[in-house]
């Protein structure tokens, strides 16, 4: 593992592979991070994950728990969030102009039900 990936542990939920890049054309220089989505258990009855789905990535400055939080988008629609370990860096990154996406790369079976 080198000094770009961290391996994030979550309890369960839902796994997806955070991806950040300074901008759409560089992908020379993306970062790959695994992680879980924080607060599904909240959009359960809006969203149904999927193997492989994409997902955005936007700064949520007007949340109210958190004002660096980090939505995690299905198309405009907030379906979680990035988690606190990690929100802080990628928030800043994205407000400088870098591009997030994630996508799912894992389901517990209990967060289907």
């Amino acid at each position: 593992m080198n000094l770009c990936q961290r391996k994030i542990r979550g309890r369960g939920g839902i796994s997806v592979l955070f991806l950040l890049m300074p901008t759409a054309l560089n992908r020379s220089m993306e970062l790959r991070v695994e992680g879980v989505i924080r607060g599904h258990h909240v959009y359960k009855r809006i969203w149904t994950p999927r193997l492989g789905e994409q997902l955005t990535l936007a700064p949520e400055s007007d949340n109210d728990h958190d004002r660096r939080a980090v939505a995690v988008l299905k198309g405009s629609t907030v379906v979680g969030h990035v988690p606190r370990s990690l929100s802080r860096i990628v928030w800043c990154f994205l407000r400088r102009g870098g591009i997030g996406r994630s996508e799912v790369s894992g389901i517990e079976e209990k967060d289907l039900d």
